[in-house]
């Protein structure tokens, strides 16, 4: 057995220290630079969102896609979800909304898969930054979201939920949910239910390290209806999904018994909100910078520089 060092690799992720600054960053760039040559991504141009904010995505209705483009669809939705699933937390939404085209792309569907990628070519530089100085009030914040029936072809609500710690994204999901429901507060109900039991996770995993977070742990919501139901004194969800109702049933007991936590937030602030549906090129831009993501290439020249005691010419 040999000593290799720290890490500076994992599964195509680079990791890249400043322990003087006390700064961490996970890069893809080398993973995303190797898809610009296999897709053969223009570098001309570059989207500045992963989605068009006005696109309203919709089954193929036109003849049945060739095999050869469903076999290019999925090679190219399958390598961007590599990505949004590791440090691209940016295109998580993009990856699951175009997901539900795997079997069937239309002309449409394939022109959005090129320009995720192409976003993604032009945003290579983006890496999740970790602060070990971060000196904000909450060091670790999770955040729930859902946008109500926004699929037109099932009326299904899409869901998000983020996790931040130090600084940047640590846990995110982005999901169409698996069953229509009937109004915005039952839609938020699911996702909120599904961050608690993310919450439940990640106390169990800080008690197991030992870990210490210095503050209360809140589950952060924008729907003021779907937190007033978690009140004792306010009467419970008029609803007829017996699956909504035992989320509702859940949530409300252990918001109660004190065993989790829920804070009203902003939707203007929210951070899951860029899991639930395509935002617009300002607030898409607000939502990479909250989550962590920043422009890492000159931050690892100044650490190599450091490291190996470079005198700058």
């Amino acid at each position: 057995m040999r000593a290799l060092g720290e890490a500076q690799w994992f599964l195509a992720l680079r990791i890249v220290r400043d322990r003087e600054q006390r700064l961490l960053w996970l890069s893809q760039e080398s993973y995303i630079s190797g898809l610009i040559t296999r897709y053969g991504v223009s570098e001309n141009h570059f989207p500045t969102t992963p989605l068009p904010s006005d696109e309203v995505l919709q089954a193929n209705q036109g003849t049945h896609a060739s095999a050869q483009e469903i076999h290019l669809y999925q090679s190219r939705i399958g390598s961007a979800q590599f990505a949004a699933t590791s440090t691209r937390v940016d295109i998580a939404y993009a990856c699951s909304a175009l997901s539900s085209y795997l079997t069937n792309p239309s002309p449409r569907h394939l022109e959005l898969s090129q320009r995720l990628l192409s976003y993604l070519a032009g945003t290579k530089k983006l890496a999740l930054c970790f602060q070990g100085n971060y000196d904000e009030d909450s060091i670790f914040t999770i955040s729930s979201d859902a946008a109500f029936a926004n699929d037109p072809d099932t009326r299904r609500s899409h869901q998000g939920s983020i996790i931040t710690m130090f600084g940047a994204a640590v846990d995110w999901k982005a999901i169409k949910q698996p069953t229509v429901t009937t109004s915005t507060t039952e839609a938020e109900l699911l996702a909120l239910s599904e961050a608690a039991k993310q919450c439940f996770w990640w106390k169990r995993l800080f008690r197991g390290v030992q870990f210490d977070p210095g503050h209360q742990i809140n589950v952060q919501c924008d729907n003021k209806q779907t937190l007033r139901l978690m009140q004792e004194n306010v009467g419970k969800l008029n609803t007829k999904l017996r699956h909504v109702d035992i989320h509702h049933h859940w949530l409300r007991q252990e918001a109660q018994a004190g065993n989790v936590h829920l804070q009203w937030t902003p939707t203007a602030v929210m951070l899951a909100d860029g899991l639930t549906k395509a935002l617009p090129r300002q607030k898409h831009a607000q939502f990479v910078t909250a989550i962590g993501l920043t422009i890492h290439g000159h931050l690892v020249i100044t650490v190599i520089i450091k490291a190996y005691n470079v005198t700058a010419l």
